[in-house]
């Protein structure tokens, strides 16, 4: 059996591994990446998954180098203005809900949320990683066994249409495959789940006459289906149709073209419509969590192999790629000499309660959504729970089998009132209309979870005092630099230009950023860092500084006066803050 060594070993090539690989091998780390598909993904990469970019996953890639390029392919939020709620796309709409982030995000980022399908972010950031020296790539591999001895963990991987195995040693293993049986099988215990959801089906079509209007979404709810209906981000005519699968009536594999055009011209409500079938794929919801995101400090989990999100929002991409942000750098870090191993034990500390607060927060607004529309999902919960533990086999297996329809065909016939000319069908249509517009903030942008989640414990130093928070803290984002919180976004200038510069522009990957407007504070964290061996650049902001803060915004966002001083980490948080100067470099060190 061949044997190869690496510092970094990536099991698998989706939005988490690719993202993970791209900051650590441009950064000079040496990394083995492991993938079960072709080089080109095309036995998957047909199908286009989650399309939206948040804010802060946007500023992510921007620090990889990678915004222009994914800009250049991407929708800008000016394409997709709005949420549509109807009982079909030409029926008279229910209502809809605005998305009016621009202006939000113009004063709180220097980049906007875009609109990019998985399989064009997967082609960039693998595109990044061609030529670099220090990364093997191993395509159509699949993992045979993960295993630690003593310092290093080995992992054995063979190609998956015959050949000779491979064994493959590394100081650290990052399982990025997504849910697969390795995750389970390495922590060998359950993860966290959010409830008993059903599974989805996809239907991705082309179709030049459906005359839809400029969207990021239809919401879908009348008798015969509930679902969304999503454009293509950049394919001009295509569309996503999604929908609870239900058998028997649609068997897995089962599924003709035929039945796919009755479902799009039941979704449309055009039964001349004649798309065109791309794909299909049914797939479970998922509301899942691992109990820990690490196994000691070797091997750690990101992306779905960590938690899984197939609710709202898109959350599962943005995620995947914020929860490897958190850990890439602290690997740099270890990797690089400059910060003790015990590091990386803060990916799971800080990351899991995000994840965490994520999926509760999805799922319950997926429940509220489903009620606002008179559907109680307790049955389907039910039905699902039975078919996942096995309990329906007791049953008649004709019984078996029509128990998943009789439950949801009997929560879709309630829908038929939104159709109704009824005082009943208009209090309900006057119901739905007043809750979107209540309550769409926090189902469809909810900004403080985007910009505002803060670590509150892990590779920073803690305050007492309390964190600044908006009213709805999903919903509002509040900037500041306690600790924990996504260093805020302001426009400085150096001094003599015009030209501006973000504060978030100013964190480099490799080493922490001190700001602060007093030089004295600049001078001192200098000599402590030369004298620990840690990288710091320090960044003095004022009149006579390095750079000006010419509309006195930071002055504001930041709270820490004229002799303060702010450190943030690599991944852009704030590790630490000072509200007066220090007394002595001892003092600083500390």
């Amino acid at each position: 059996m061949k044997q190869e060594k690496t510092t970094v070993l990536i099991l698998g090539a989706g939005p988490a591994g690719l993202s993970t690989a791209v900051s650590l091998a441009t950064a000079g780390v040496a990394c083995v990446l492991v993938e079960r598909q072709p080089a080109d993904n095309t036995a998957v990469s047909t199908m286009p998954r989650a399309q939206r970019l948040n804010v802060r996953t946007v500023e992510i890639l921007r620090q990889l180098g990678l915004e222009t390029a994914v800009r250049e392919l991407a929708e800008t939020p000016d394409k997709r203005p709005t949420m549509i709620f109807t009982t079909a796309v030409s029926a008279p709409e229910l209502t809809r809900f605005p998305l009016t982030h621009e202006q939000d995000e113009a004063e709180h980022s220097p980049v906007t949320h875009l609109y990019l399908t998985q399989p064009n972010l997967e082609k960039l950031l693998a595109e990044r990683l061609d030529g670099l020296p220090n990364l093997t790539r191993y395509d159509e591999h699949e993992w045979v066994r993960v295993e630690t001895v003593g310092e290093q963990v080995t992992a054995v991987i063979r190609p998956r249409y015959g050949g000779e195995r491979l064994t493959i040693q590394a100081d650290y293993i990052i399982v990025a495959d997504g849910a697969s049986h390795l995750t389970s099988e390495l922590l060998g215990r359950e993860t966290k789940r959010a409830g008993d959801l059903p599974h989805m089906m996809t239907i991705h079509f082309r179709a030049p006459e459906l005359n839809g209007e400029p969207c990021e979404r239809y919401w879908l709810f009348n008798k015969q289906l509930v679902g969304t209906l999503t454009p293509v981000a950049g394919q001009a005519d295509e569309w996503v149709l999604m929908m609870p699968f239900i058998p028997p009536e649609q068997k897995l594999g089962t599924l003709s073209a035929a039945d796919c055009t009755a479902l799009i011209r039941t979704a449309v409500n055009d039964y001349q419509l004649t798309p065109d079938i791309l794909n299909t794929a049914v797939w479970p919801m998922q509301a899942h969590i691992l109990e820990r995101f690490d196994l000691g400090q070797r091997i750690f989990f990101v992306g779905d192999a960590a938690h899984q999100f197939g609710l709202l929002g898109d959350l599962g991409l943005n995620m995947a790629l914020q929860g490897a942000h958190n850990l890439a750098w602290k690997l740099r870090a270890v990797c690089a000499g400059w910060a003790d191993p015990a590091l990386l034990t803060t990916y799971d500390t800080e990351w899991r309660p995000v994840a965490l607060l994520r999926l509760h927060n999805s799922y319950d607004h997926l429940q509220a959504l489903f009620a606002l529309f008179g559907l109680d999902t307790a049955d389907l919960h039910q039905i699902q729970a039975w078919m996942n533990r096995g309990s329906t086999r007791i049953l008649p297996h004709e019984l078996q089998e029509h128990l998943p329809v009789l439950a949801l065909r009997r929560q879709l016939d309630k829908l038929a009132v939104l159709g109704e000319d009824s005082e009943r069908g208009e209090r309900r249509r006057k119901g739905i209309v007043n809750r979107v517009q209540e309550a769409g903030d926090d189902w469809f942008q909810p900004w403080g979870l985007d910009l505002g989640y803060v670590y509150e414990s892990g590779a920073l130093l803690a305050e007492n005092s309390p964190q600044p928070a908006g009213v709805n803290p999903l919903a509002e984002y509040v900037p500041s630099t306690w600790p924990g919180v996504r260093l805020p976004h302001v426009w400085l200038t150096r001094p003599g230009t015009d030209a501006p510069i973000s504060t978030l522009d100013l964190v480099e990957p490799d080493r922490l950023l001190l700001l602060t407007s007093n030089p004295l504070w600049a001078e001192t964290a200098t000599a402590v860092a030369e004298q620990l061996g840690v990288p710091l650049k320090a960044v003095v902001v004022g009149e006579k500084g390095d750079l000006q803060d010419g509309s006195g915004r930071w002055s504001v966002v930041s709270g820490i006066g004229t002799a303060g001083a702010v450190l943030v980490r690599p991944d852009g948080h704030v590790a630490w803050r000072s509200l007066r100067l220090p007394d002595t470099a001892v003092a600083a060190q500390k």
